[in-house]
């Protein structure tokens, strides 16, 4: 009983704590339902690995894909939690613009000659086709359209 006491005085200081600072909907670890309210969930990628490719065996594991490429990437936190530095990706080539879909993680050369990898957010017609991309862990979307001709692959796994 002893040791109860002062876990339950702690308890009611950071309510009156929380109260005060006007951070009422708060609880102990930091989080409200409000915060997963407004969280705007991503959309998921293509399904590019159909279940009958990918093959478990006792010592390995086999994905029959062709055309495959690995992908790795800088640390620009970009699109953290999904992709960091230490991840490693497995790409394809798109062979026609219906190949991408949004959701799905690009590889794409900007006008500085930089490689990009960011999710497709939109895809639109003006009138040429092109789509609009964002860094997961970034608060606005790329600046310009990414057009077809612009795009490297996509990214069909990644491995941590």
């Amino acid at each position: 009983m002893k040791k109860i006491v002062p876990f339950i005085l702690l308890l009611i200081s950071i309510s009156i704590i929380s109260f005060v600072l006007g951070r009422s909907n708060y609880g102990i670890t930091g989080f409200s339902i409000a915060d997963f309210q407004n969280e705007i969930e991503i959309k998921s990628p293509n399904n590019y690995i159909k279940d009958s490719k990918i093959k478990i065996f006792k010592n390995k594991v086999s994905i029959y894909v062709n055309d495959t490429y690995k992908a790795n990437f800088d640390n620009t936190h970009s699109m953290e939690p999904t992709i960091d530095q230490y991840s490693t990706g497995i790409e394809i080539e798109p062979k026609s613009k219906e190949d991408i879909h949004v959701g799905d993680i690009i590889s794409y050369t900007n006008d500085d000659n930089i490689t990009i990898i960011h999710r497709v957010v939109f895809i639109g017609n003006d009138p040429d086709w092109y789509v609009i991309t964002k860094g997961d862990n970034n608060p606005q979307n790329d600046p310009g359209k990414i057009r077809y001709s612009e795009i490297n692959r996509i990214l069909i796994g990644i491995l941590y």
